[in-house]
């Protein structure tokens, strides 16, 4: 599996947020960028089926100061009745994994990184037991079963932040705005 790492940051000048709706349009709002962070993996259809579904429940989230977000909470229990299908992924030793929700953990580990660059630390972030090839080791952040592994964080900054989430064959892209 070939992938590529981006990473951007984006001018607190910029003055405007790209956040996607569900059906992968685009809109603008007026506020300024902190951060923003793109994973790459090869295109699979189950996989962004399940990556849009995650992104599209964190996309537009507003946390206030001092609010904390819960990503397994957020986006829901990884079944059918809420959009997710099987899917399997190659993991970067070669072995096949794959599961109900699969993929999702790139748009955990993408919002991670944009965190990360916006200043704001994690409560609660795990390493997958295998390297993936999205990040470097030590910059994913693996979710599972509710109540197991979570990805949770706090509004660390004296603003509210908005999250902008996108997914386009196997990339996914997380700003960190202030609206």
């Amino acid at each position: 599996m070939r992938s590529v790492l981006s990473v951007r940051m984006i001018s607190a000048a910029l003055s405007v947020a790209l956040l996607f709706s569900s059906a992968g349009t685009l809109n603008v709002r007026a506020m300024s960028v902190i951060s923003t962070f793109t994973t790459k993996s090869d295109y699979d259809a189950a996989r962004d089926t399940n990556m849009s579904v995650a992104a599209s429940r964190i996309n537009g989230y507003v946390l206030e100061p001092g609010q904390e977000f819960s990503f397994s909470t957020t986006i829901l229990p990884r079944r059918t009745v809420n959009g997710y299908v099987y899917a399997e992924t190659v993991l970067k030793n070669g072995r096949i994994a794959g599961g109900w929700g699969d993929g999702i953990c790139q748009v955990s580990t993408t919002l991670y990184d944009a965190l990360l660059i916006a200043g704001i630390p994690p409560l609660e972030r795990h390493p997958h037991s295998s390297p993936v090839s999205y990040v470097p080791e030590g910059f994913d952040a693996a979710i599972s079963t509710p109540g197991r592994k979570d990805f949770r964080f706090v509004n660390t900054l004296s603003h509210p932040i908005v999250i902008g989430a996108s997914v386009d064959k196997g990339a996914v892209t997380v700003n960190i705005a202030k609206p």
